[in-house]
């Protein structure tokens, strides 16, 4: 639910920071090759969260791997859709996500090893219920508008503060010949999208 988000990342990271960044889709069904590439060729995995990442069992058994390897560093994203799992659907991890009916299981990730990574990283709810952002997460402020979402995120990423307004606000173009694409402003999946193409045709 964030695929052109995540591909609209990528190229942001590729521009500014010169970085070369995988995405991880749920088309990607080599799990054996993504679980190698997390472990012994990342140097950052990036767990972009929105409703339904964590019950994927490729998100969640890379994020898993990358807590295993133990020299990867794990950075969050906390989208404003993402809810973390209760304590309760920790411990009832196997419903929680599809492991043994996977290949997690072939890969040797269990039960134990997927909450062991979600708690280290903080992604589950405290024993009150309460949803507490991590310091290290990057959480999207509301005031940040959908066009400024993917930059603001890709700046945090490399370290770097996102205060440039004026790359919020374009100004519409006059030279005759023009392509204008029209999107929901609120909805991020258009705004990723539309910046995409932009960056295509652009």
């Amino acid at each position: 639910d964030a695929a052109a988000q995540a591909r609209l990342l990528q190229l942001q990271l590729r521009q500014s920071q010169g970085w070369h960044v995988f995405v991880e889709m749920s088309s990607f069904d080599d799990y054996e090759l993504l679980f190698d590439v997390v472990k012994s060729q990342t140097k950052m995995f990036v767990a972009y969260l929105t409703q339904d990442t964590l019950t994927r069992p490729a998100c969640a058994g890379a994020l898993t791997m990358a807590h295993l390897a133990h020299t990867v560093e794990i950075r969050t994203v906390w989208t404003r859709t993402f809810i973390p799992p209760t304590e309760k659907q920790v411990e009832d991890i196997y419903n929680f996500v599809d492991i043994t009916g996977t290949a997690l299981g072939r890969n040797g990730i269990t039960g134990a090893d997927v909450q062991a990574a979600l708690t280290a990283n903080s992604l589950t709810r405290d024993s009150s219920n309460a949803i507490v952002v991590p310091q290290n997460a990057i959480e999207i402020p509301k005031e940040v508008p959908n066009v400024a979402r993917i930059p603001f995120v890709a700046a945090r990423l490399a370290g770097e503060d996102y205060l440039d307004q004026e790359q919020i606000a374009r100004t519409i173009p006059t030279d005759a010949g023009n392509i204008i694409l029209s999107c929901d402003p609120d909805t991020s999946e258009a705004v990723a999208a539309c910046a995409i193409i932009l960056a295509k045709v652009g």
